[in-house]
């Protein structure tokens, strides 16, 4: 394991940013997108597609070209949580396939009984049926899960993972984000349980970075995932068989999926790394999205 924390990671993180343009408090990207009335959103100019699975209909959306990209949201997300930056600066360089899990946003299934092995073979059947022979997966929390999941089912599918605000133990990711979701209302989980504390003390402005959801949440299909994720465990033998380079991303303040978490992944696959991001969340895409997509861009052409 390749460990960039510290003084390593802040250099690079600078170095990141060199070339990019820096994320300056007044002057907000996502809160001038939603102040400019005659800017589209991104995703509302790519058309939502379906693809008949096995016993569900899942809906995606591509954008930019290259070599597949494939993002796995986590637990009650819909493709259209992703940061609007985050996805721009990866289709400059990827075909990016994003896309609603089962149960979720405009896929079908939230009437079936199912596991994460199911919501693998659910991102297996999308991924073949549109013709891709072999791309790179990135997870987000149960969807880094889900993308270890699916390398278990289908190794020769995936060229590399990155795998962000990761654990092992779904039962120990279940424990630490219960006391921020309340079972009668699931659907509103508290801000706490995505960004510190002192950063949301600093932005006044949070709501209107976070993109707004095209669909109203669905809670019992949020208890539900969080079911599912409670019964999942990997083994360590499991996760030092894996060949292909794996990059593991976590916020150095996530309460979630936290940096011993993320470290207990990293050490057992060979030769991966792991990125520590100062003062980032459980949702630290969102706070830092140009540094997020810089250390994927980064990572990936070295393979």
């Amino acid at each position: 394991m390749q460990e960039i924390t510290g003084y390593r990671l802040l250099r690079s993180w600078f170095r990141l940013k060199n070339g990019m343009v820096p994320m300056k408090e007044d002057k907000n990207p996502y809160v001038q997108r939603y102040k400019d009335q005659g800017k589209k959103d991104i995703l509302e100019t790519l058309p939502v597609r379906m693809l008949k699975t096995r016993d569900c209909r899942i809906a995606y959306r591509e954008l930019g070209t290259g070599y597949p990209l494939v993002l796995i949201m986590g637990v009650g997300g819909t493709m259209y949580e992703w940061d609007r930056i985050f996805l721009t600066l990866l289709a400059k360089q990827f075909r990016v396939i994003i896309f609603d899990n089962r149960g979720t946003g405009d896929s079908t299934g939230a009437d079936t009984r199912y596991r994460i092995s199911d919501l693998a073979d659910d991102t297996q059947a999308l991924i073949r049926g549109i013709g891709i022979k072999k791309a790179h997966v990135f997870g987000y929390s149960l969807g880094s899960m889900i993308a270890l999941q699916l390398y278990e089912k289908d190794p020769a599918l995936i060229s590399s993972l990155i795998l962000y605000a990761t654990a092992r133990s779904g039962k120990e990711t279940v424990e630490r984000l219960l006391p921020y979701v309340d079972p009668k209302t699931p659907e509103v989980v508290s801000i706490d349980a995505l960004f510190p504390a002192e950063w949301i003390a600093t932005h006044p402005d949070l709501m209107a970075i976070l993109p707004p959801p095209a669909h109203p949440i669905n809670g019992p299909a949020i208890l539900y995932q969080i079911e599912i994720t409670k019964q999942w465990e990997i083994s360590r033998s499991f996760l030092s068989s894996i060949l292909i380079p794996v990059l593991v991303l976590v916020g150095s303040n996530d309460s979630i999926t936290p940096p011993e978490a993320a470290q207990e992944i990293a050490q057992a696959i060979p030769g991966s790394s792991l990125v520590v991001l100062p003062g980032g969340g459980h949702a630290v895409m969102y706070q830092e999205p140009e540094m997020m997509a810089r250390l994927v861009l980064d990572f990936v052409p070295d393979i």
